[in-house]
């Protein structure tokens, strides 16, 4: 399924970000200050173990620094957040993981996860930490998201087949996912997405971020530095929680629009696992509209997504077919 991309999409969002850019720099909003108990608590989020940044730090090197470097961070992290973020805080490296039984000579067969300097990732901690209470999610999205649990959206599946059975009407499902969902995320539209859910020094951290520069190390071999343009770096900690905010407006879409499965008038027609996105209906055409209306959300975002597989149900009987983008 690929993409067409809309161009007066495009425009919209190049405008709109001219005027929240405006709209930031000239806030009126108080700086919030970085604490130094901000600064324990996203120490304390950081795993230890993990490999060294490219400045060869580490989670320990700050946890055991002790309460004085704990003051010194909060004050960094203030300088950054008034001046906006240095090389330093951006500057991240890439190790390609192979993807187990794929073509190990295919570049697409490798995922990217970024190491992104400690301090920055603290940060990041910061951050997330006073935006995560405002930020909407979909209902049915159960991905990365704490008191919820990939095994939800198993249940909602369940329930629509088993309400189907009972009913004796068809069941319809199509499991549609994104090729490098986390690496083709546009950072104007997600910026853009993010701007009406975070306050503005929040959203500048957010897109000042984004506007990184990386490595890719291989066999402990580094290659030439290279701006990152699109994409929320797999590994970050704000990866996860920015392409939720990214796809969000695609499931409201679903569900405003009702396409889908019900029972009763709760709508089941799109649990999502972060990138993977399941359609639930009775209906081939309603499937088909669903089907449009993810087409036409990834042609305004400029990613591919693709039909992993479908599978259609009548009562008790499953016929089950493959299909490839």
């Amino acid at each position: 399924m690929p993409h067409d991309p809309d161009s007066n999409y495009d425009t919209l969002v190049n405008s709109d970000l001219l005027v929240m850019d405006w709209i930031s720099a000239n806030s009126s909003e108080t700086f919030r200050p970085v604490t130094t108990g901000e600064v324990d608590n996203a120490l304390k989020s950081l795993n230890n173990n993990k490999a060294s940044d490219i400045h060869g730090l580490k989670a320990e090197h700050l946890k055991g620094a002790g309460p004085r470097a704990t003051d010194m961070i909060a004050k960094l992290f203030n300088a950054n957040l008034r001046h906006g973020l240095s090389n330093d805080f951006k500057c991240s490296y890439v190790i390609p993981i192979h993807k187990k039984g794929k073509d190990s000579t295919s570049t697409d067969n490798y995922r990217g996860i970024t190491i992104s300097p400690i301090l920055c990732k603290t940060l990041e901690h910061v951050i997330l930490n006073r935006i995560q209470p405002n930020l909407h999610q979909n209902k049915l999205q159960f991905g990365f998201t704490k008191g919820q649990s990939p095994t939800l959206a198993t249940l909602v599946v369940t329930e629509a087949i088993a309400d189907a059975s009972d009913n004796k009407t068809p069941l319809f499902l199509l499991a549609v996912d994104v090729r490098k969902a986390f690496d083709v995320v546009r950072h104007d539209s997600l910026c853009r997405k993010f701007f009406h859910q975070v306050d503005p020094q929040c959203w500048k951290f957010i897109c000042h971020n984004l506007k990184s520069s990386a490595q890719v190390k291989v066999g402990g071999l580094m290659g030439d530095l290279f701006d990152v343009q699109q994409g929320v770096g797999q590994g970050k900690i704000l990866s996860t929680h920015s392409y939720k905010v990214y796809i969000d407006d695609l499931l409201d879409r679903l569900t405003s629009a009702a396409n889908g499965y019900h029972i009763g008038d709760t709508f089941l027609g799109s649990p999502t696992c972060a990138d993977d996105v399941l359609l639930i209906s009775d209906s081939l055409l309603d499937l088909q509209t669903q089907l449009n209306t993810i087409s036409d959300y990834a042609n305004q975002e400029h990613y591919t997504p693709s039909i992993l597989k479908s599978l259609s149900l009548l009562l008790s009987k499953f016929i089950v077919h493959h299909s490839q983008s």
